[in-house]
């Protein structure tokens, strides 16, 4: 019997731990042609922004990371933000902006820099 109570409840303090962790629900860009800065604003609620919090923000193309920043807590309780400097690169270029949660998934988004 305690045994069975020992299991229920790490179940539901594991259930609790996943329950409020989620992925960042969106990301919005600027780019800034003349200086080469994407400028990036990714979407995270928490209640906690130093256990639950943006970790990583990321810039990528086919041949590799262009650029990151990493985080050890989130600024704002509702946003992560960041302006990643990138060079070489062409207008119209592809690149995929990575958001990555320190606790649960991630978010992408493609856009062609203007």
């Amino acid at each position: 019997m305690k045994n069975k109570a020992m299991l229920a409840v790490f179940c539901i303090a594991c259930f609790s731990m996943t329950a409020s962790a989620h992925p960042p629900s969106a990301i919005n860009t600027s780019y800034d042609a003349q200086k080469g800065e994407l400028t990036v604003t990714v979407k995270h609620d928490t209640k906690d922004t130093a256990k639950h919090y943006v970790r990583k923000i990321e810039v990528a193309k086919d041949e590799g990371v262009m650029g990151f920043e990493e985080f050890t807590s989130q600024a704002d309780p509702a946003v992560q933000k960041a302006t990643i400097t990138l060079k070489n690169n062409k207008r119209g270029e592809k690149v995929r902006v990575i958001a990555y949660c320190n606790l649960s998934g991630d978010k992408e988004k493609t856009i062609a820099l203007k």
